[in-house]
């Protein structure tokens, strides 16, 4: 479909869409919050065993040779990383040196000192 007609209003017969690089950020984010969300799902499980296997989605890291599907998804993460909050329960999840607890002057994470 032309540009024209996927950008042109719904009212106009079109699909509506502004901003398809935000469109689809938000479409692939909604995968990744479904890795944190519905961890025991198949598709979590499998992204998982292949691209982190010992961290949490939020901690991966990109990795050798990955899909442009985990590519996308990953890159994601940063919307993740700047709105996500730890809900601390029994304690046992939270790695207190390595996981970001303070933001900084210009947005960053304050790195916790270790000894």
């Amino acid at each position: 479909m032309a540009w024209e007609r996927v950008a042109c209003p719904r009212e106009f017969g079109g699909m509506g869409f502004q901003n398809f690089k935000v469109f689809n950020l938000a479409m692939v984010a909604k995968q990744g919050w479904s890795f944190l969300s519905k961890p025991e799902s198949l598709v979590a499980r499998v992204f998982k065993s292949r691209y982190f296997p010992r961290s949490s989605f939020l901690g991966a890291k990109l990795g050798n040779n990955p899909s442009f599907a985990w590519r996308s998804i990953w890159n994601s993460r940063k919307l993740f990383l700047y709105g996500c909050r730890w809900t601390i329960g029994h304690g046992q999840e939270v790695i207190v040196m390595n996981d970001p607890w303070v933001r900084g002057v210009h947005g960053s994470w304050v790195q916790s000192p270790q000894r």
